[in-house]
């Protein structure tokens, strides 16, 4: 039997979003589930006109809901397929019980659902849901009821041990109201596959002729072929080895592989290997040094080691040489602004993307506990004060919101002191909050608009060393859609 979760503060509901244009999948919530509340009238059954008899809850999914469901969103949104939504249910994280739903009887009136993973934080690992499907029947919206989904996915969330809720839109003004923070846009660069490869070819030309080429020798070249199903393990080892002090990526495990390749979000997956191309399957982790996930022209995750650093760009020329054949006029690179191979985009006469507040969706995060997550990254501040060469013992306080707290900085580690804040502190309100403990906020930018206060210079630079702008990036193949 589903168990019931109150529904309160029912506002703002929704339009129909195919008037929008605006899909509602992979962690989308669409522009029309959300529109400004209406007033109704009500019938005796709940719907129509008359008065309301009939109290509506939030309730959790079960297995027999699943077919409804299917159709619901088959009818609003002419998705997902069959295939796509079977394979949600595959996801080795998957409990019926994460799609919340308001019922009237045995009629499904609005859904959502809750994906739960783990993310990395730099040396901290944390629980994060993302929200999705967020949808209302065209004929009950108006009634609040995607606001109460809204706050009862939230409570879920919490209670289930995350520390944050991630969700697209294309209405960020809706949620921003209620706590939530625009993050970031995907990050990626875009270049012609033609030019991408004259440049490539160029830059080992000049570099052989300066006696540091990039390639060596004939040795450095590798083989480049597609992937096998048998070869998962050296994917993981790549992966892990990438993402171990990354910000945003999500933890993989054996199983969480095997389903993501098995859902086929990608056309295709080629691996640089350092030896022939037919390799014994003992040595086939240490053999593969690098990967490229392809979906059309679009790269959406490049991993390689680091003691090849030639791999990613071998990677790139055959992906290139691909795109031609098929006929594609661009080439898409999914990664970190970090990431070096922008660069080789960039001077391929290409473009960089990493707009936080532009495009039609927006990613948005909600911290749920914003001090409870600064305790458990004070392990992160200390390495990166050890990483910056900080002089310490030192002191920063930080009033975020109205709470207040002191960083200690020791020589062996950070202590959060509550209720303090010393002479020299920052000061912060609302979504700044949140943007400062994510590495989403330049420090000294944001002081000279006026968006956080810092009491002294002092404070100013030390807070830019401790919360720098960090390249927080969200892997792209753990939402496409199969």
């Amino acid at each position: 039997m589903s168990s019931t979760i109150p529904a309160r503060f029912p506002t703002g509901e929704s339009r129909d979003p195919r008037a929008d244009g605006v899909g509602a999948f992979s962690g989308h919530v669409s522009l029309g589930a959300l529109a400004a509340p209406t007033s109704p009238a009500v019938s005796s059954n709940g719907v129509g006109f008359g008065r309301r008899t009939e109290r509506l809850h939030v309730v959790e999914g079960r297995s027999g809901d699943h077919l409804d469901i299917h159709q619901m969103l088959l009818a609003i949104y002419h998705a997902p397929s069959a295939v796509e939504f079977q394979s949600s249910q595959d996801d080795p994280f998957y409990e019926p019980s994460d799609r919340l739903l308001i019922k009237q009887g045995e009629r499904i009136l609005s859904h959502v659902q809750l994906i739960n993973r783990e993310m990395r934080f730099g040396a901290m690992i944390t629980g994060v849901t993302e929200f999705d499907c967020l949808t209302t029947w065209p004929e009950y919206r108006g009634q609040g009821h995607a606001t109460r989904l809204l706050l009862a996915a939230e409570r879920k969330s919490q209670d289930s041990g995350s520390s944050m809720a991630w969700l697209r839109t294309s209405l960020p003004t809706f949620f921003e109201s209620r706590g939530w923070c625009a993050c970031a846009q995907p990050c990626f660069s875009l270049a012609s596959p033609r030019d991408i490869l004259s440049y490539l070819e160029r830059e080992q030309e000049d570099s052989q002729s300066d006696d540091s080429p990039i390639f060596n020798s004939k040795q450095d070249l590798l083989n480049i072929r597609l992937w096998r199903h048998v070869e998962q393990a050296a994917l993981m080892r790549l992966y892990e080895e990438g993402c171990q002090t990354s910000y945003g990526s999500l933890v993989r495990s054996d199983a969480y592989w095997r389903w993501l390749s098995s859902r086929r979000a990608y056309d295709r997956i080629y691996v640089a290997i350092d030896g022939p191309d037919k390799i014994d399957l003992d040595k086939v982790s240490e053999s593969i040094v690098g990967y490229a996930v392809m979906n059309r022209e679009r790269i959406v995750e490049l991993q390689v080691d680091q003691d090849h650093p030639t791999a990613a760009r071998q990677l790139i020329s055959r992906a290139c040489g691909d795109a031609i054949e098929r006929d594609f006029h661009t080439v898409r690179l999914d990664a970190p602004a970090d990431h070096p191979m922008h660069d080789v985009f960039r001077n391929s006469a290409g473009k960089f993307f990493d707009d936080e507040i532009g495009g039609e969706q927006t990613e948005l995060v909600k911290l749920f506990d914003p001090t409870g997550f600064l305790r458990r990254l004070c392990r992160e501040l200390h390495a990166r004060a050890k990483r910056a060469s900080l002089a310490r013992p030192c002191e920063l306080g930080l009033r975020l919101n109205d709470e207040k707290h002191l960083l200690v900085f020791g020589p062996r580690s950070v202590k959060l002191v509550p209720g303090r804040l010393g002479r020299s502190y920052l000061a912060c309100t609302g979504s700044e909050v949140t943007r400062l403990l994510l590495g989403r906020l330049d420090v000294h930018r944001a002081v000279q608009v006026g968006r956080i206060e810092a009491s002294t210079m002092v404070a100013r630079e030390l807070a830019a060393v401790v919360f720098p702008r960090l390249p927080f990036w969200r892997p792209p193949l753990d939402r496409l859609p199969a």
